[in-house]
């Protein structure tokens, strides 16, 4: 009897310290791929920063925490360099998944764009999954729960709220250049700030997104030069699918976007709308257009429209910074000012 009870001991002992063993070696593992990616970003010109690093997650994997972690820099990609600081970022991997990575930034976050003012971050869940290969991200899964956002300078009820957020991001390499990067987005759930101002509703309940942007490897230089050099080897935005219903609108998009020789935002696609016509009552009836704008448009786009009363089709192109809609100008959009263009 007193055989199997040691030779369970034994095992139990066994396990333990295999288990041990395996917990050290994620966690060496964790911190070496914190160490390294800090690394590679100061080489490219930003700032890590954060309190002492906290190391524990044992029996079930290894967890590295950053305390005050900050991250700031990114001129050469966004003007102006952003700033990024959150109360805490965990970094770790499980047992049962040693090849995914989870990052989880937790407390309130604030994120700077530029001199711009703060954008205050909170959530009840905001992790993204990173799958490595060979020590190196190659997919990208993020999912947020009860997400909210405002700027430092508004009162709380201007906050956007969004109940589910799930994106999904994938790079396919080609020899030495990022040739594409895929990005798929689910949302609903969207709560604008209500003051009256949205003729649609104050709520989108739904919108996803499928979009590829194919990129050379751009290096670490100004942003007009990076503008310049992703133009010229052909870089695009390819919006695949992007479907938004909001009040009365349901609408699907498929557009194709690139750089023109002003470094301007220029390409076509075509609009898929249903509900368009109470769509425009209700931007009527808020005062976002008057009632007139509201007629003489629903007569040119029922003109348009199927008989059938299937959806309407609509052709439209962005080109010196005018939207239009088959060869009526209907929005200008706002130039981006490069730096140095």
């Amino acid at each position: 009897m007193r055989r199997p009870i040691l030779l369970i001991a034994a095992s139990l002992a066994v396990l333990a310290g295999a288990d041990l063993l395996a917990c050290r070696v994620l966690q060496g593992n964790v911190r070496t791929i914190y160490t390294r990616w800090a690394r590679v970003m100061a080489d490219q010109g930003w700032e890590v920063g954060g309190g002492p690093l906290q190391q524990d997650g044992a029996p079930f994997g290894a967890r590295l925490v950053i305390p005050a972690f900050s991250l700031s820099g990114g001129r050469a990609m966004v003007p102006g360099g952003l700033d990024w600081h959150a109360q805490r970022m965990v970094l770790s991997i499980g047992l049962l998944h040693p090849f995914r990575l989870r990052v989880e930034p937790q407390g309130q976050q604030e994120l700077r764009l530029a001199s711009g003012p703060a954008l205050l971050i909170d959530a009840d869940t905001l992790a993204a999954s990173v799958k490595l290969w060979r020590g190196q991200p190659d997919s990208i899964d993020i999912i947020a729960k009860s997400l909210a956002g405002r700027l430092q300078r508004t009162p709380d009820h201007n906050d956007i709220r969004i109940a589910e957020l799930r994106l999904h991001l994938h790079a396919t390499r080609g020899g030495a250049a990022r040739t594409a990067a895929q990005v798929s987005i689910e949302a609903r759930g969207f709560d604008l700030p209500d003051n009256g101002r949205w003729p649609l509703g104050a709520n989108i309940s739904d919108l996803a997104a499928d979009l590829t942007v194919a990129s050379p490897a751009l290096s670490g230089q100004a942003a007009a030069d990076q503008a310049r050099a992703w133009r010229d080897w052909g870089g695009a935005l390819t919006l695949e699918h992007l479907a938004l219903h909001w009040g009365p609108l349901d609408m699907d998009v498929h557009a194709r976007m690139g750089l023109d020789d002003k470094l301007q935002p220029a390409g076509s696609g075509t609009a898929r709308l249903d509900g368009w016509s109470q769509s425009l009552d209700a931007l009527a009836s808020g005062g976002a257009i008057t009632q007139g704008v509201a007629q003489t448009a629903k007569v040119i786009l029922g003109s348009l429209a199927p008989s059938d009363g299937s959806a309407l089709v609509l052709p439209f192109t962005l080109r010196d910074s005018t939207v239009s809609v088959g060869k009526v100008p209907v929005m200008r959009v706002q130039t981006i000012a490069w730096g140095g263009v």
